[in-house]
């Protein structure tokens, strides 16, 4: 029978559990409960889904296929070919000595406040690691998606914010959110297994004891927020994780 929308709505329209409007276009379903593909976003990107977009839920939330494979790896150490070839390159980088921006140095400061919470040493500036960290932030920019660079042979955390403060913000904050962010994964980690756990890669790249330096860079366009970290030596491989992780 044919109905005005206001009518059928009425009758059988779902609302949506977040804006409690009623739902047109696809419906998102789960656990009996219906949603705008919109108004939820991925557990690991933080970017609302688009209306029918391939999803999956982990522990009750909802994640993007994609970040879901790239969350299996954890941060990315690059192939045994890249990690040797930067170290080569690193080996002799002298000590930075010039000025830090102000995120840079927020950030570097943020990573040993949390480091010395589980006996690790500070960690120094790398301008070789910056430079590849501005890169890939620019580069996830212009894709406008989140990925890591499998192939830098350095170890590598990214971020990323959505907030239409996102100019206004000072730096300092992004550099301190981001920092919280990844540190915030230690609630899923379990130090008596120590050792390689899933969503817990952030984290432990932070800590790692076997890092010595590292560099970072953030890019903002529009009300979005790219940051990423690169380190060196890379932390998050395989059996080495009972000594380089403490609780």
């Amino acid at each position: 029978m044919p109905y005005c929308k206001p009518c059928y709505n009425n009758e059988h329209g779902m609302k949506c559990e977040v804006c409690r409007e009623f739902i047109t276009g696809h419906i998102l379903k789960y656990n009996d409960k219906s949603y705008h593909y919109p108004c939820v976003s991925c557990k690991s990107c933080s970017k609302p889904f688009t209306d029918g977009a391939a999803l999956s839920v982990k522990g009750g939330q909802f994640i993007h296929n994609d970040c879901k494979k790239l969350n299996k790896s954890g941060t990315t150490r690059g192939d045994a070919k890249a990690v040797k070839a930067i170290a080569t390159n690193l080996a002799d980088e002298p000590v930075h000595s010039g000025d830090l921006t102000e995120f840079d140095e927020v950030c570097l400061e943020h990573h040993n406040k949390l480091r010395a919470k589980h006996n690790a040493a500070p960690l120094t500036w790398s301008e070789k690691c910056a430079e590849h960290a501005r890169m890939w932030a620019e580069h996830l920019a212009d894709i406008d998606s989140l990925a890591h660079d499998s192939s830098s042979g350095m170890g590598e955390n990214c971020g990323y914010f959505a907030s239409s403060r996102a100019g206004s913000k000072s730096d300092t904050v992004w550099a301190e959110n981001v920092c919280d962010l990844w540190y915030s994964e230690i609630k899923s980690y379990s130090f008596s297994k120590n050792d390689y756990q899933p969503q817990t890669g952030h984290f432990t790249q932070m800590i790692w004891k076997g890092t010595q330096r590292m560099g970072s860079a953030i890019v903002k366009q529009g009300n979005k927020v790219y940051i990423v970290a690169n380190y060196f030596p890379a932390g998050n491989f395989m059996g080495k994780y009972k000594e380089n992780i403490e609780k």
